[in-house]
């Protein structure tokens, strides 16, 4: 365990580095000390020398994967170390061969030297991204998708919020939380600020970013998700980690404050958690804290509903980077494709879970004397003593680790003990995704308490 009197601020705890190719060169050893802040300016020099890099070097990648693609019979003759790999993955149609190593160079110049950017003013936090109005406007599909932003307020649930979702140092309470409400064939008037209709389903989403960056509306996946299904989707815009107010338990107050805002103002009864990546985790989190700490609670809400359904795009079930091949800063060549990096990754954890790796064992004992009893303290992730430095093996951020069977296990008691069916799931990945052996782990962790038919 660090001691943190020696830790420099910014510099983060656990870096792995990218590994080495011709088009993404890197200095472990010096860029393991610069600060994890997207603006220092240190971090602005790595930046724009990666991005000089990326463009010198564009053309030759341009032939290299023109000749792969289109002429695979002389992808033979180019050097091995100018081809990606993704020249070699037949099943992916010509354009994800051509952009996606593209992307991924792009993460690595930017989020892959430091966090994500500096999060946008809490007006922003409600806005609509032009290129989203205007793809829906001059590309409309037939179904339009109407959208509405309001506020989810903490205010009378705060009998929703306890335990793991508590900052015991008192520092990160629930604040209000916009909500992106969109549904297809409908006026913007007619969007969301109602009640639920008698068996009405709602979709709540997550949404992406490693925790630090991420909007609901910034891609197409609620707006596909509402056109597809027809139902009402719900967009989380949770607080991102762009510093310690912001990091956890702030994302899992959000979801909470979303849910409950649902459940008591509006009188939701069945809910369908959704996410991707970083939100996929948080869609984790939240079924296990309403599962395993809600529902047991002596104060439990006489309206708590346990998510009906869990659909995850991708999920990030193992900030531990125990699993998957990669905790040691190497990746498994069938990795190497994904569009994200490792550097990036350790950048997100250490944001994310900033509060908790500021809980050495020179403040444990503080700590533990803001809970009542010491089975709180057991299950709390700042005791890092037990689930490690950050706390990341938790459940809460590593459901997919072995040692999270018990609150598995205990969620689907939960579900039994309501007299309700256990939740269907349907987990989506690929094979090439970073994140792909995780979340292999987890579905077979869920069809062992949930059952085979239930999870998929």
């Amino acid at each position: 365990m660090l001691d943190s009197s020696t830790r420099r601020v910014g510099v983060p705890r656990s870096y792995m580095p990218t590994p080495q190719s011709f088009y993404t060169p890197s200095i472990p050893a010096i860029e393991r000390h610069l600060s994890v802040q997207f603006s220092s300016p240190e971090v602005v020099v790595l930046r724009l020398l990666r991005f000089s890099w990326f463009l010198a070097t564009l053309p030759i990648h341009l032939v290299v994967v023109t000749i792969a693609v289109l002429l695979p019979s002389l992808a033979g003759f180019i050097p091995a170390f100018l081809l990606p790999r993704s020249h070699l993955r037949r099943r992916w149609t010509k354009r994800q061969r051509y952009l996606y190593p593209i992307i991924s160079r792009l993460l690595w110049v930017g989020p892959g030297t430091g966090g994500g950017p500096p999060l946008i003013t809490p007006e922003a936090e409600r806005a609509i991204p032009v290129n989203t109005i205007l793809l829906e406007r001059f590309f409309p599909d037939k179904h339009k998708v109407a959208v509405r932003v309001e506020e989810a307020s903490p205010t009378g649930k705060e009998a929703w919020v306890e335990g793991e979702a508590v900052d015991p140092r008192g520092v990160v309470k629930p604040k209000e939380v916009p909500l992106f409400w969109l549904q297809r064939d409908v006026g913007d008037d007619d969007v969301g600020f109602r009640r639920a209709r008698e068996g009405e389903k709602v979709v709540l989403y997550l949404v992406g970013g490693g925790y630090v960056t991420g909007s609901p509306v910034q891609g197409n996946r609620c707006y596909n998700l509402a056109r597809w299904s027809d139902l009402r989707i719900v967009g989380v815009n949770y607080r991102k980690a762009s510093g310690p107010d912001k990091a956890y338990p702030a994302a899992l107050q959000d979801a909470i404050t979303a849910y409950a805002h649902l459940v008591e103002d509006l009188g939701y009864k069945d809910i369908i958690l959704a996410g991707d990546s970083a939100g996929g985790g948080l869609a984790m989190s939240l079924i296990l804290y309403l599962s395993t700490t809600l529902a047991l609670s002596k104060t439990k809400p006489d309206s708590l509903v346990l998510p009906s359904a869990v659909l995850l795009y991708s999920p990030w079930v193992d900030l531990s980077f125990e699993l998957g091949g990669y905790g040691t800063g190497s990746l498994p060549p069938h990795l190497t494709d994904d569009f994200l990096n490792l550097t990036q990754l350790t950048y997100a954890v250490d944001a994310y879970l900033t509060n908790l790796f500021s809980a050495f064992p020179s403040d444990g004992t503080r700590l533990k004397e803001a809970y009542a009893s010491k089975a709180e303290w057991e299950k709390s992730p700042w005791n890092v003593e037990k689930y490690g430095e950050g706390g990341k093996r938790h459940p809460l951020f590593s459901p997919a680790l072995p040692s999270s069977l018990p609150q598995m296990q205990a969620m689907a008691k939960a579900y039994a003990d309501e007299g309700v069916d256990p939740p269907n799931v349907l987990v989506v990945s690929g094979s090439a995704e970073l994140f792909s052996t995780e979340i292999g782990v987890l579905v077979e962790r869920l069809r062992g308490v949930f059952g085979d038919k239930a999870v998929e």
